[in-house]
């Protein structure tokens, strides 16, 4: 099958031309193609920007939603926190902080089982499952 092809006029300046025509030659292919190529560039982005901009329409609906979900979550996550505290304080000769630590590294290794690779936020390294039950107590 064949396309049907359309003509288009592109003026440009001196400069432009011979600049154009210099990198057709220097690539071993025509000008006309370097302009289907370009035009073409040039319509995918466009295309990719649309496909950005509905995706933050749909996205924007949401996000006081998602902002109360995260702050439930972040609530309950410090709740928890001073819950296992205090109850690690009425257990006698017991290191608060040693068993924070085994608490970390036992959530990370869950956290890593379940498929993730990597914890929190600003890139921080991914632990593999050896390395994870390296830095365990045993139960």
């Amino acid at each position: 099958m064949v396309a049907e092809l359309e003509a288009f006029t592109v003026r440009l300046g001196v400069e432009d031309a011979t600049q154009l025509r210099a990198a057709a030659e220097a690539g071993g292919v025509a000008v006309t193609e370097i302009q289907r190529q370009a035009i073409q560039a040039y319509l995918a982005q466009r295309a990719g920007d649309r496909v950005a901009s509905a995706l933050e329409a749909v996205v924007a609906k949401h996000t006081d939603r998602l902002a109360a979900m995260l702050t439930k979550v972040y609530v309950a996550a410090g709740c928890a926190a001073w819950e296992a505290s205090a109850l690690i304080g009425c257990v006698p000769d017991t290191d608060e902080a040693e068993v924070m630590k085994q608490s970390v590294v036992r959530a990370m290794y869950d956290w890593h089982q379940k498929g993730a690779t990597s914890l929190g936020e600003g890139g921080e390294e991914a632990y593999t499952a050896a390395e994870l039950r390296a830095g365990m107590s045993p139960r």
